[in-house]
C-alpha cells in the first residue's frame, strides 16, 4: 500500500511529462536582486560623483576680498613660466596657486593704483630668465612712482637673484644666507676623449662655424668662434648687471666690478659693502613692514598685529575696476610657445608633456583656431624656445604663413627664441625681441657617430649584403667614405640654404646679407636689432601696446586678451590626472622603462636621479634628452648648441 501511495502521480498528472520529478521551489531572484541593487547603487554613486565634480569644477571661484593695508607678495622661487599648466586638483586646495609672467605684470599694474595695496614684498630665491627679469624690473620701477614701498627677501641665490631684487627700497637676507656675487661664466663638458677611449668618433657637418652644438662630440674645448660669441653675450649681461647695481645701490661701476672680482658670499660681507640693507629672517622682514605701515603702534601692539599679505594668484581674483575704458570689440590672441620643438601631438615624448614643450600638431590647431575666430583681431606669438625638430619647425612656419592671410601675426621673443624658435618668428609680420633675448642661431648641424673603432676594439667583425651601391650609406659600423661625407654635406647645405632664403625673404635682404649674420651665431636681442634680424626691442607689454596701435585702438583703452593654450574643462583635466584620457602623455612608469631600455646603467643612474643634481645640470640633461628624443626620428635639427646657463 505504501509503495502504491509513493508511486501515485499527483493530481493533474497529465500536465507533467514522463519521468518528471517535481523540484523544490527556488528563490533565485534574491541574489540577482541583491547584485542588481548593488550595481544600481554603484552606477548612481558614479553619476552623482561626476555630477558633483562637474558642478564643483565649473563653479565660479568666490571673489577674493582685499583688506585695507595689504601687501602684495610676489614669490619667484619657482621662476616665471610664460603660461601655467592647469592643476586638476586645485579645486580641493582653494584654487590654483601658479602664476604666469603676464599674471605678475597685471598684478603690479593693478597694485600701483590700488589704495588698499601699500607695497610689495619680493621673495626671489629662484631662477628667472634675463629678458623676463629685465621687463619685471622695469615694471617694478614704474610701480615705485606711486610712492609705495618694495622690499625684497633673499635666502640664497646668485647675480640673477640679486638683479631681480635691485628695485627694492631695501634688500634683506638671513644671517646664514648665501649669495654668489662673483661675475658671469659658462662651463661645458667635452666628451671627445671618452669617445676616443671607446673607439668611437663623430662625423660633424655644421653650417656654419658658430653652430657649435656638436663641439662636445669632436672637440676638446670651445672653438674660437663659439668662445667669441659666448664672451660677447656674457660681457653684455655683466655690463647690464653692473649698470643696474650701480644705479640702484648708488655705487661706482668700478666698485661693483671690483666686488665681483672678489667674489662675495657671506651676508656680513654683502652688508659691509652696502649690497644689502640688513640681516633679517622672513618673519623679521614682515615685522619691519608692519612698523612701516603702522608707525604709531607700540612694539607690543605691532607684535600682536597680523600683516595682511596677498599672493598674485589671489589678488588677480579680487574685485577690480580697470583703470581706463575697455575696447570690448577688440581681442588679441596670445599663443604661448614654450620649450623644445617636437613634431606630432605629444603622445610619445620623453617627458610625456611633463615639461614645457612645443608640439607642431597642437600649435597648428591653436593658430588655426585663432586665425578663424572672428572675435580675434590679431595674434601675438610668444616664443621661448631653443628650437628642435626641423620638420615641426617647417610645419609651424607654413601654419603661421597661412594664418597671416587672415590676421596680423606678431612675434614676441621671451628669454630664448633661437634656431627653430627663430624659424617660427621669421614667418610673422613683425618680430619684437627684448634686448636681453637670446636669438639667432640660424644654422644647421649634423653629428653622426661611427663605431668601427669600437667594433675593432672589441674584436667584432661585420659583413654586409647590399642590393644597391648606396644601401650602406652612413652605416655606423664602417668608416664613412669620402663619397658619403660629400653627399651628407650636400644634404645639410640644402637645408641651411633654404633656412637662409626664408630668413632673407622675411627680412627683405639678400641671402648673402643674411649669411653674414647667420652662420649659426647666437645674438642678444639688442645685437639682433642692429643686424636686422628683429624689428623692434621690447617685452610682452610693449608687444601688446604695439599690436593695439597697429589695430588703431584708442590710446588708453584696454583690450581683451585670449591666451593659448586655452584652459581645459576642469573635469577633463581631473580625468587625465587619473589616466582616464587616451590623449595623456607618457607616465612616469613608462619614462623609467624607456630610460632602462635605451641607456647604459651609468646614464640610467644619472637621468633617474636628476632631482639630486643642481638645477643647471638638470636643465642640460633635460635639454639633451629632448634633442635625443627628436633625433630618433629626424636626422637634422634646428636647435641651440646648448641650454646657456651662465653663473
Amino acid at each position: 500500500m505504501q509503495d502504491n501511495v509513493q508511486n501515485t502521480p499527483p493530481q493533474n498528472s497529465q500536465n507533467y511529462p514522463p519521468n518528471f520529478r517535481p523540484q523544490k521551489k527556488t528563490r533565485w531572484w534574491i541574489p540577482v536582486s541583491i547584485i542588481g541593487g548593488v550595481f544600481l547603487l554603484f552606477v548612481i554613486f558614479i553619476v552623482s560623483f561626476f555630477s558633483f565634480l562637474g558642478s564643483s569644477f565649473d563653479f565660479d571661484e568666490p571673489e577674493v576680498n582685499v583688506n585695507e593695508e595689504t601687501v602684495l607678495t610676489i614669490d619667484l622661487s619657482d621662476g616665471i613660466p610664460e603660461y601655467t599648466k592647469q592643476d586638476p586638483f586645485s579645486i580641493f586646495s582653494g584654487g590654483s596657486k601658479s602664476i604666469s609672467f603676464h599674471d605678475i605684470l597685471k598684478s603690479i599694474k593693478r597694485a600701483k593704483d590700488d589704495d588698499k595695496i601699500k607695497g610689495i614684498l619680493l621673495n626671489i630665491n629662484g631662477g628667472v630668465g634675463r629678458a623676463k627679469g629685465a621687463e619685471l624690473q622695469a615694471k617694478l620701477e614704474d610701480f615705485k612712482t606711486s610712492g609705495k614701498f618694495i622690499y625684497s627677501f633673499i635666502e640664497s641665490g646668485d647675480e640673477q637673484t640679486y638683479y631681480h631684487s635691485l628695485t627694492a627700497d631695501s634688500i634683506f637676507m638671513p644671517t646664514e644666507g648665501l649669495l654668489e656675487f662673483n661675475g658671469y661664466g659658462i662651463s661645458s663638458m667635452f666628451m671627445t676623449g671618452l669617445y676616443k677611449k671607446l673607439g668611437m668618433e663623430y662625423h660633424v657637418v655644421g653650417f656654419e662655424d658658430f653652430k657649435s652644438a656638436a663641439d662636445s662630440y669632436n672637440k676638446y674645448k670651445f672653438s674660437d668662434s663659439s668662445r667669441h660669441q659666448l664672451e660677447v653675450m656674457l660681457n653684455q649681461f655683466q655690463d647690464d648687471f653692473i649698470e643696474s647695481v650701480s644705479k640702484h645701490r648708488k655705487m661706482e661701476k668700478s666698485q661693483v666690478l671690483a666686488l665681483l672680482n672678489q667674489g662675495l658670499f657671506t651676508v656680513d660681507s654683502l652688508y659691509k659693502y652696502k649690497l644689502i640693507d640688513g640681516m633679517k629672517t622672513k618673519t623679521q622682514v614682515e615685522d619691519f613692514i608692519k612698523s612701516r605701515i603702522y608707525p604709531d603702534l607700540s612694539a607690543d601692539s605691532l607684535y600682536k598685529k597680523e600683516l595682511d599679505l596677498i599672493s598674485v594668484s589671489k589678488y588677480n581674483k579680487s574685485k577690480y575696476t580697470p583703470e581706463g575704458e575697455i575696447d570690448k570689440e577688440t581681442t588679441i590672441a596670445i599663443i604661448n610657445s614654450v620649450g623644445p620643438i617636437y613634431s606630432g601631438s605629444g603622445e610619445n615624448s620623453f617627458f610625456g608633456g611633463g615639461d614645457y614643450e612645443i608640439r607642431s600638431a597642437k600649435f597648428v590647431e591653436q593658430i588655426r583656431d585663432a586665425a578663424e575666430d572672428e572675435d580675434v583681431d590679431a595674434i601675438i606669438l610668444r616664443i621661448d624656445s631653443p628650437g628642435g625638430s626641423v620638420i615641426a619647425s617647417d610645419e609651424m612656419w607654413e601654419a603661421i604663413m597661412e594664418a597671416r592671410k587672415r590676421k596680423k601675426v606678431i612675434a614676441s621673443m621671451s628669454d630664448v627664441a633661437a634656431s627653430g624658435g627663430y624659424y617660427m618668428a621669421m614667418a610673422c609680420d613683425k618680430i619684437i625681441a627684448h634686448p636681453s633675448t637670446i636669438t639667432g642661431s640660424i644654422g644647421v648641424i649634423l653629428a653622426l657617430p661611427n663605431f668601427e673603432g669600437t667594433r675593432e676594439l672589441l674584436g667584432v667583425t661585420a659583413d654586409t649584403i647590399s642590393t644597391t651601391t648606396s644601401a650602406q650609406f652612413l652605416n655606423p659600423l664602417f668608416k664613412y667614405t669620402d663619397a658619403d661625407k660629400a653627399k651628407l654635406y650636400t644634404l645639410s647645405k640644402t637645408i641651411y640654404m633654404r633656412f637662409l632664403e626664408r630668413v632673407a625673404e622675411s627680412r627683405g635682404k639678400t641671402v648673402e646679407q643674411i649669411r653674414e649674420v647667420a652662420k649659426g651665431r647666437v645674438w642678444t636681442g639688442r645685437d639682433a636689432k642692429e643686424k636686422g634680424l628683429v624689428d623692434e626691442l621690447g617685452g610682452l607689454e610693449f608687444t601688446i601696446d604695439y599690436v593695439k596701435d597697429m589695430l588703431e585702438v584708442e590710446k588708453g583703452k584696454l583690450v581683451n586678451i585670449k591666451p593659448y593654450p586655452e584652459k581645459k574643462d576642469d573635469l577633463q583635466a581631473f580625468k587625465e590626472a587619473f589616466g582616464l584620457d587616451n590623449q595623456m602623455g607618457m607616465s612616469n612608469k613608462n619614462f623609467v622603462e624607456r630610460v632602462k631600455n635605451e641607456f647604459s646603467p651609468t646614464i640610467q643612474s644619472l637621468i633617474l636621479n636628476m632631482e639630486y643634481l643642481t638645477p643647471e645640470m638638470q636643465s642640460q640633461i633635460k635639454y639633451s634628452l629632448a634633442m635625443y628624443d627628436i633625433s630618433r626620428k629626424e636626422r637634422f635639427l634646428m636647435a641651440m648648441p646648448q641650454m646657456i646657463e651662465y653663473k
